[in-house]
């Protein structure tokens, strides 16, 4: 098995995957806390209290901060090698 192709092969489908990450998921963030934010402003004061937009922000911080951080590890220190 010829592993120097393997890591090219590799290599070819995580260098584009990881710039489109580091562009996309912030991205991707904004766009969606936009659509909640809207949403959360025509929610009635029962649906408010029942789905706090903090709680809303703070899952999709969560989840954005670790997706665009491992994107950046590897793009970094070049793990995808």
């Amino acid at each position: 098995m010829n592993s120097d192709a393997l890591i090219a092969l590799v290599k070819s489908f995580l260098d584009p995957a990881t710039t489109a990450g580091l562009v996309l998921i912030p991205s991707i963030f904004t766009v969606y806390m936009i659509v909640e934010g809207i949403k959360y402003f025509f929610y009635s004061e029962q649906e408010k209290e029942q789905h706090p937009f903090m709680k809303t922000l703070t899952r999709a911080l969560l989840v954005a901060v670790i997706l665009f951080s491992l994107t950046a590890i590897l793009k970094i220190f070049g793990i995808n090698v």
